[in-house]
């Protein structure tokens, strides 16, 4: 007998999704727990229960601001469930209904409410995660198809050794955007939350155009930069400034912390501001991270969560091999 039921996200409900969430990866050392109500935006947490005993968790989430195909979306995130179909269809419809009854023509998911949260299901490998990457059961993927929905994008993370055969391209391209009054230097721990606040301006106009874009505030993404500082290495946080120290690029780079037996770079984030004068600083990034990750002795780097269409998955390209594979779902409500 399955049961499906709305819960209140109080500190008792998330625990109860919590240790669910424990149970279902247990001594699993890749698995970080997600709490529902870290979500700024209106929702509402699901649990579906098999003969009493929960099966699986899911949130209803309203962003205002979310629009899919030109028509408003809402979404389905903090998805976690067992290896059960009908358990997971009977969630998922529950959740459709729900934001159907809101105006929402369409459903996105997994998503925790917009890009700049955790969204995408990680497609089953057999390679494992690195740090601060997607993480899913492997039956994820196909729970959202049974279910009716579709692909709406896909992405990609590539490996590869450090690429350290454009140094003489990089080096004259450093000299002709210092020649510009174009400096790079590392992030700067000391003032830290100013740097972040920088960075978040430069990402909210370099990403305005990305797929189902939708704005952060500067208070949402600091939280996430300043939970990584004690294990950034400013080598590999590089930006990018003109004369008037108006921010024009920058790359966020971070240790595989996942991987003690190799020593591994995650390219996490890569932004350069739309105007003319910061064409091509995005490439520059990559190619120097490449660089001194080849002179400190890493032996490979990780482009992470690669949007398939994204003209950054061409860097590197041709000694990269897909490492992981992700799928964002849709669903027309109507």
């Amino acid at each position: 007998m399955y049961s499906v039921k709305p819960l209140c996200s109080t500190e008792a409900d998330s625990a109860r999704l919590i240790d669910f969430q424990n149970q279902l990866y247990k001594n699993d050392p890749f698995y970080r727990t997600s709490d529902p109500r870290t979500c700024i935006y209106e929702n509402v947490l699901y649990m579906v229960q098999k003969n009493g005993e929960p099966v699986g968790f899911a949130a209803g989430i309203i962003n205002p601001a979310l629009n899919y195909n030109e028509e408003p979306a809402g979404c389905i995130g903090f998805v976690e469930c067992s290896n059960d179909t009908l358990a997971a269809t009977m969630l998922f419809d529950t959740i459709e209904k729900w934001l159907l009854e809101r105006g929402k023509r369409w459903c996105i998911g997994p998503l925790n409410g917009d890009t700049w949260h955790s969204y995408r299901v990680s497609e089953p490998d057999d390679n494992h995660p690195f740090f601060l990457d997607n993480y899913h059961k492997p039956w994820y993927g196909d729970m959202f198809r049974k279910a009716g929905y579709e692909s709406a994008a896909t992405y990609r993370s590539t490996i590869a050794p450090p690429q350290t055969d454009t140094a003489i391209r990089c080096n004259r391209f450093s000299s002709i955007f210092a020649d510009r009054g174009i400096i790079t230097r590392p992030i700067s721990l000391e003032h830290f939350d100013e740097e972040v606040s920088g960075i978040h301006s430069l990402c909210i106009s370099a990403f305005s155009n990305n797929f189902l874009y939708t704005p952060a505030s500067r208070d949402e993404i600091l939280p996430m930069y300043q939970a990584l500082k004690s294990v950034i290495n400013p080598q590999f946080v590089m930006v990018c400034e003109d004369a008037r120290n108006d921010l024009l690029a920058f790359i966020f780079c971070i240790d595989d912390l996942y991987n003690n037996k190799k020593k591994g770079l995650i390219i996490k984030t890569v932004a350069v501001k739309p105007v003319a004068k910061a064409r091509g600083l995005g490439t520059y990034l990559v190619e120097k991270a490449h660089l001194l990750a080849g002179s400190q002795g890493y032996d490979y780097v990780i482009h992470a969560l690669m949007h398939d269409q994204n003209i950054s998955t061409q860097i590197a390209n041709e000694s990269s091999a897909i490492h992981r594979r992700y799928t964002l779902f849709g669903k027309r409500l109507l």
